[in-house]
């Protein structure tokens, strides 16, 4: 610091050095003296006089002025690939003005592309440039910039020379110049033209298309190709990574747009990429361009079934405006973002207790959270049959499953049908097994109830007539059923008929069959009547008896009930009594019924009511609060009832849509328009807006991503999941957290083209708090943008900003090299070290008092003198 001066901004402050110095001492001098030849009292004063002189300073406002001598000049070389046609001639020109400057400039030379390396320093005595490799697929002008200023010492003329063809690809440089301008950096410029180095060359610039088509219409794509002279070219375009085809064109010199067709067929986000190939084209980075589009369609459907069988009537109504995807309860998806890809999740005839243990709270999240749609169509094994009452499937249904029919004092007739062929004694218990079960049965009914019993093998026989049971009958009923006996043969027909007939004598109320058999029928002919037994109204229930047999499913099947696979005898006659059970507290009416119109909506809109066709049985429940009930029962409960569910709707149809109590509305035109309305009246507008906001900014060959959600808090992780059109590996990136709900990080895109993006926001314990699915259409690096970037004017900006000058490269060099240094002061602020310095004094001192060195005699003898 020979050149720097002190100066004071209050030197009058300066005469408190005095009494400062005073203060230290008197301490000292007030000390017996023994003490002051103690080296712990001597050191003690030196240390805080000095820091009080220190403190004097620092008050008085110290600091340290200088002045520049000379100048330090970088030369800022841009690399990178759009330079390549222009390197040989860029390095001779940084060797020339090397050569130029006087011996009173410091000149040194940073190289450039993506990133930067100081490849001459300003104080080497050969000025080489060496063989630097860089990353040269970006143009990093605002990094070089502030890494070259960072270089260049305050003691001297500060001084940037770029040469470079200014085709900028990250970040502002222009803001960054300005920043550094403002702080002394004069920035000048050798601009290249690289692109007119390019005498053949020919450039996909860009795609435009709508924004938004819909499915199977004609979509054109304008594909915009800028060529330096006139040629063929050949289009090749494809969809989300599937090639489409090509076309061949005829392209000019200049700017070209070309027209090309497609017709997309899928529904969701398409990048559509076009690849040309030119016989004048040199460089090939920039052959590729592409386009987003949305495209719309028919709504998703995901129809879960508890049984594929005869499902294709519903299904084929459902498809006539939707695409419906079918699977069974274990197959439905277990993923939130899976299961959005639907705009409706459709339940027909599901017991819950096959669904997988964790879907219940999917769904409750899919509809109340991300405004999904739900139907759900009853049948004999859903709703109060199906586990769903007190779950999360009945909070989401617009109805209460809490219904009991026998509160409005409808009776049971129940018929115990109990086959007594040979098989079923001969060496096993089965049909003592079977009695015990009727016995169970009867005990479980009410006195306004009645029960009746029969025996089949080849024929049918009367055990006991429909009687009450009351507690009187009931002993009857008990010793009726114990002197059933075995004979030969089983035929279903005859027990079938003779139920059929006892069942048409009993008058309202619920009248139920319960069939058990352990044996094949040797007749067929039964069909018919399980027919009209159901459109009767009539319910039959089937126990098969140690193996599996079609026909006993059958009968259940075509009779409307349920069918009881029992594998071992010894658990029949708990079957035998859960059966009699359900039927007794059944929330199930079974009766012919014409739909009533409870409130006019577009469910029933130019529906004549009296056309509505004949229903045979449904779930009764209640409606809840907020639900909407349009179609009812003749006694008023709720039919067809919807409510709004957090962001989405639920609805619910509690008759089936399988044919089984709506075979008459399956085959109506009436019915049919109602069935398909079910699921139109219900549907959502759309699934919510997620609340992650993405932003990419291309990098090379990595594409860095930001991510701002108001969703997330502490511990919540963000992950990225990348993958190009086609490929088969994504790639999954976690982001690191910036911010305040702020997610930054990079992401591979090595090559153009569409990238299906997954961005999962997930809590600690692993659980998807929301997410965004999106594609990104990269086109081809900016680098390689050579009709699109007008890097002279941003280089023209930069020097005018910092007091400098731009040359064309084949002008004058003189105006880069003779520039005369200016004088400039500089100021040195050492406040920051002299406080650290007073203070450490200050701790020496107060050391030094603990010193137990008595005096300098014992000090010396210590140390040898």
């Amino acid at each position: 610091m020979s050149n720097m001066e002190a100066v004071f901004e209050r030197p009058f402050l300066l005469f408190l050095a005095l009494p400062a110095l005073a203060a230290a001492l008197l301490p000292f001098f007030l000390l017996n003296r023994g003490k002051k030849k103690r080296l712990g009292s001597i050191l003690q004063v030196v240390f805080e006089g000095v820091a009080s002189l220190i403190l004097v300073l620092l008050i008085s406002g110290i600091s340290f002025v200088g002045k520049t001598g000379g100048q330090s000049v970088l030369l800022v070389l841009d690399l990178s690939d759009s330079m390549r046609p222009v390197q040989e001639l860029l390095l001779e020109h940084a060797r020339e003005l090397f050569s130029l400057v006087d011996e009173q400039t410091k000149v040194g030379a940073v190289v450039f592309a993506s990133d930067c390396v100081y490849t001459v320093d300003l104080e080497a005595g050969e000025k080489k440039i060496q063989n630097v490799q860089v990353a040269g697929d970006a143009t990093d002008i605002s990094q070089a910039i502030d890494y070259a200023a960072g270089l260049l010492p305050d003691n001297r003329d500060k001084r940037l020379i770029l040469l470079s063809d200014g085709k900028e690809t990250d970040s502002d440089a222009l803001a960054t110049a300005y920043l550094r301008g403002a702080k002394g950096l004069r920035i000048d410029a050798l601009y290249f033209d690289s692109c007119g180095s390019y005498t053949k060359e020919m450039q996909a610039s860009e795609v435009r298309a709508a924004e938004t088509v819909r499915s199977g219409e004609e979509l054109v794509l304008t594909v915009v190709v800028d060529s330096s002279a006139s040629g063929r070219a050949l289009l090749k375009t494809s969809d989300n990574g599937r090639p489409l085809g090509s076309s061949d064109f005829e392209v000019q010199e200049g700017t070209n747009e070309l027209p090309v067709k497609v017709f997309p067929t899928e529904r969701g986000s398409h990048v559509y990429s076009v690849s040309i190939e030119g016989e004048n084209d040199t460089l090939t980075e920039n052959n590729t361009a592409a386009a987003t589009v949305e495209v719309t369609g028919a709504p998703q459907v995901l129809l879960v079934t508890g049984s594929y069988y005869n499902t294709s009537t519903f299904r084929s109504i459902l498809s006539e405006e939707k695409e419906v995807t079918v699977v069974l309860p274990r197959n439905v998806p277990t993923d939130i973002v899976e299961l959005c890809q639907y705009d409706q999740v459709v339940f027909l005839n599901v017991d819950a207790e096959y669904l997988p243990e964790s879907f219940g709270g999917l769904l409750e999240s899919y509809v109340k959270d991300y405004g999904g749609s739900l139907l759900t169509v009853g049948g004999d094994e859903t709703y109060s049959f199906g586990h769903m009452q007190d779950t999360v499937y009945e909070e989401l249904l617009p109805v209460n499953l809490d219904f009991n029919k026998r509160t409005s004092e409808e009776s049971v007739s129940l018929l115990l049908v109990l086959d007594c062929s040979r098989s079923m004694s001969a060496s096993s218990q089965n049909l003592e097994l079977a009695k015990q079960g009727a016995i169970s049965c009867i005990k479980t009914l009410t006195e306004s109830d009645s029960v009746g019993i029969l025996s089949f093998c080849e024929t049918a026989s009367v055990v006991a007539e429909m009687t009450k049971t009351t507690e009187s009958n009931k002993q009857l009923l008990y010793e009726a059923v114990s002197r059933i006996s075995t004979g030969k043969g089983t035929c279903y027909g005859p027990a079938l008929s003779l139920a059929y007939e006892k069942m048409t004598q009993c008058e309202g109320g619920v009248r139920q069959v319960i069939f058990l058999s352990d044996g094949q029928p040797s007749d067929r002919d039964f069909y018919d009547t399980l027919t009209r037994m159901r459109e009767a109204g009539m319910v039959v229930s089937s126990i098969g008896l140690g193996f599996y047999s079609n026909y006993i499913s059958d009968v259940a099947y075509f009779g409307g009930g349920r069918y009881y696979q029992v594998n071992s005898a010894h658990d029949l006659p708990e079957i035998m009594l859960s059966e009699t059970e359900l039927v007794a507290e059944s929330p199930l009416v079974q009766k012919d019924f014409q739909a009533v119109i409870a409130k006019e909506s577009p469910l029933t809109k130019e529906i004549d009511r009296e056309k509505i066709p004949l229903l045979q049985a449904y779930i009764g429940a209640t409606p809840k609060e907020d639900s909407t009930v349009l179609l009812k029962t003749p006694e008023g409960h709720p039919l067809f009832a919807l409510h709004s569910c957090g962001e989405g709707k639920v609805a619910s149809f509690m008759s089936d849509c399988a044919g089984i109590w709506s075979e008459r509305w399956l085959s109506d035109e009436t019915g049919k328009i109602l069935v398909g309305r079910f699921s139109e009246i219900c549907m959502t507008e759309g699934k919510r807006r997620s609340s992650l906001e993405v932003q990419f900014t291309q990098k090379g060959k990595t594409t860095h991503v930001l991510v701002e959600t108001a969703a997330a808090t502490a511990g919540d992780s963000l992950t990225v999941s990348s993958a190009l059109n086609g490929s088969k590996e994504p790639s999954l990136r976690t982001l690191s957290q910036t911010g305040k709900g702020v997610f930054e990080g990079e992401i591979p895109t090595d090559e153009p083209g569409g990238y299906d993006i997954l961005i999962r926001l997930e809590s600690r314990e692993g659980t998807t708090v929301d997410y965004l699915s999106t594609v990104y259409a990269l086109t081809a690096e900016k680098e390689y943008d050579l009709f699109g970037n007008d890097g002279g004017t941003l280089l023209s900006d930069i020097c005018a900003g910092t007091g400098g000058e731009m040359v064309p490269y084949g002008q004058d060099l003189s105006a880069l090299y003779e520039v005369t240094p200016q004088t400039k002061e500089y100021t040195k602020n050492p406040t920051v070290p002299l406080v650290i310095a007073a203070g450490l004094l200050f701790l020496s001192g107060m050391a030094a008092r603990k010193l137990r060195i008595k005096d300098f005699k014992t000090f010396r003898k210590k140390e040898g003198h």
